[in-house]
């Protein structure tokens, strides 16, 4: 110990004497290993990690639609708690959980608006967290402005059905106005985002409900400014386009056959966004319908989802997942909020679909519709 002090004192002092580095830095070489015996490792690390980096693709915010995601009321106190639980329907072996920002009143206007400046992740098997697990704490110092980038708190598989943000120091709007915004959060188990969906509890339900931007649900309804996952090469196409229609609610169907039956978890829709066009979700149906069946003619389908009722809101640059639940002919499977629990989807792996049909039923399409369907 005392050896390794007077080694640090040594290249000190040189620092301090303003000896200039060609003339020490032999030197420092020399005594790393001992002055800092993890550093090679250290830089190994960096290395790699800048390799990685290097080979992604750049980072593009997404639109996220007409739900932007939370936001609580205000209050001139800055550490005055606030807490979100999400209640996941049942306990999970959760894998992480991450935090999405959001963007100010407008779309890229203020990347990180509203993210708490100090908190901590709990997980929790009861509702009331009497006894629950931190698996994230950022209190001091507290947390910069995280931009565009989600927050992401490991979780190694511990089990828990509630998952709570809790929030000490709210995020300052300006010098008399502090408050906190989210717009997502995804809890993921086994690779699936079982938060979706659930239900969501704000403190003495506090919140600002100006629908459908700001809402308790839109935390947990699968869009945020993450946009669609991207490769490295940028795609050759923009999708399906349909031909121009003169009537809104003119059928339009678009059918996948997988060649042959295949068990189906479930069905994922990647709205359009082509580069002549500054909206995203660009043409996306208002109404529509997805049935499954294991014959071309769909005598006999399944609806697997329905949107015939009321439109769908724009999702952006967000996928929109569908569970590939088969029931019988006539019956909706799955509609938002809900979200079916893993027991119903591992019936449905069981289950075999061939062809899967998508119906928009009514829209406006002056330029037709644009989007990709793909089944996982």
């Amino acid at each position: 110990m005392k050896l390794r002090s007077a080694i640090i004192a040594l290249l000190s002092l040189g620092m301090l004497c303003q000896v200039e580095v060609p003339q020490i830095g032999w030197l420092q070489e020399a005594l790393t290993p001992f002055a800092a015996p993890d550093l090679p490792e250290i830089r190994a690390e960096v290395a790699a990690i800048q390799q990685e980096l290097s080979a992604l693709p750049p980072h593009v915010t997404g639109g996220s639609g007409v739900r932007r995601g939370f936001h609580s009321t205000y209050t001139p106190i800055p550490r005055k708690p606030f807490w979100i639980i999400v209640d996941l329907g049942r306990s999970y072996p959760i894998d992480l959980v991450a935090l999405i920002p959001t963007d100010g009143p407008m779309t890229g206007s203020m990347p990180g608006y509203g993210f708490p400046r100090r908190f901590q992740v709990d997980l929790s098997e009861d509702s009331e967290f009497e006894e629950f697990v931190t698996i994230a704490r950022e209190m001091s110092p507290a947390y910069p402005n995280p931009g565009p980038y989600p927050y992401v708190a490991e979780a190694g598989g511990r089990r828990a059905r509630y998952v709570r943000l809790y929030a000490a120091t709210r995020w300052q709007q300006d010098r008399r106005i502090w408050m906190i915004a989210v717009g997502e959060i995804f809890v993921i188990s086994g690779g699936m985002n079982v938060a979706r969906g659930a239900r969501v509890e704000t403190f003495a339900n506090l919140s600002t409900q100006h629908e459908p931007i700001w809402m308790a649900e839109n935390l947990v309804d699968g869009q945020s400014n993450l946009g669609v996952p991207i490769g490295s090469r940028p795609s050759r196409t923009h999708g399906f386009c349909s031909q121009p229609a003169a009537r809104s609610d003119a059928l339009t169907w678009v059918q996948v056959d997988l060649q042959a039956p295949v068990p189906v978890d479930e069905v994922r829709l990647f709205p359009a966004h082509p580069h002549d066009s500054p909206v995203p979700g660009y043409g996306f149906p208002l109404r529509f319908r997805v049935e499954a069946s294991l014959d071309g003619s769909f005598r006999n389908p399944a609806v697997c989802a329905s949107y015939e009722d009321e439109d769908f809101l724009n999702p952006g640059d967000n996928v929109v997942p569908l569970p590939a639940e088969v029931f019988p002919p006539g019956t909706c499977a799955w509609s938002p909020p809900s979200f079916m629990p893993c027991t119903s989807r591992r019936a449905a792996i069981s289950s075999r679909s061939r062809n899967w049909r998508c119906f928009p039923d009514k829209g406006t399409w002056p330029r037709g519709v644009r989007s990709k369907l793909r089944t996982g």
